[in-house]
């Protein structure tokens, strides 16, 4: 009888012991999407720099290599339409690996993976990201109209891909804070110093997949991203 006491006394200690560990800290990456200062929402009419006025149907893009994440390869995929509101959260445990005072990241998917064929997970081609027109994976796509109300009302399909275009990004942060890496949409039309295209109202629907305009499109989503801690 003592012997089995003393058996349970120890499962028992054991089990109290786990139950009192303490949660592994976790930092948090949140992209916040706004629209000239307000936040961005599909189905919304905005007008851009340049005085146009426009809608999105759809805004989605890749994100990978986030140096935080424990994984030697990860990716993720921001899909405006699947949030609750205007921001979308990453989440990592803190450890010695992502101790670094610096942040980066890509826009889009690597050489390697973008060229490995179909894929699974975020990458598996049901996600709406896969070309159908060549090998490789669409990095951003933005969908919509402008003058979505009016008679004048003009499609518009961006949709940027291709090795050249992959965007790595790098910013200062601290471990143990939350870090925000603003995305002002406004910019993927231009209409600031320094754009790398201009995309006023169009006389027939828009469409930028590539050549010369997709790398101008591919300047203007580098300074979409830019981030400040809070």
């Amino acid at each position: 009888m003592m012997r089995l006491f003393l058996l349970f006394f120890c499962v028992a200690s054991l089990f109290g012991c786990h139950t009192l560990r303490p949660k592994q800290a976790r930092q948090e990456l949140t992209f916040k999407h706004s629209f000239r200062g307000k936040p961005f929402a599909l189905n919304t009419p905005y007008v851009t720099l340049l005085g146009d006025t426009v809608m999105f149907t759809k805004l989605k893009y890749y994100i990978s290599h986030v140096n935080w994440s424990g994984d030697k390869e990860n990716y993720y995929l921001v899909d405006v339409e699947q949030l609750t509101g205007a921001n979308a959260t990453l989440s990592f445990p803190t450890n010695e690996k992502n101790s670094t005072s610096a942040l980066s990241f890509g826009i889009g998917i690597d050489s390697v993976r973008n060229k490995s064929g179909e894929q699974k997970g975020v990458l598996d081609p049901l996600q709406g990201m896969f070309w159908t027109w060549e090998d490789g994976y669409v990095f951003l796509k933005a969908e919509g109209y402008f003058s979505p109300n009016s008679p004048k009302r003009v499609s518009f399909v961006l949709h940027v891909g291709k090795n050249e275009n992959y965007i790595p990004l790098a910013y200062p942060a601290e471990r143990e804070q939350k870090n925000t890496v603003f995305v002002e949409v406004e910019k993927l039309f231009g209409g600031f110093e320094g754009a790398g295209i201009d995309l006023k109202h169009p006389t027939k629907p828009l469409s930028i997949m590539a050549g010369e305009r997709a790398r101008g499109l591919k300047k203007n989503i580098f300074f979409c991203f830019f981030s400040q801690k809070i």
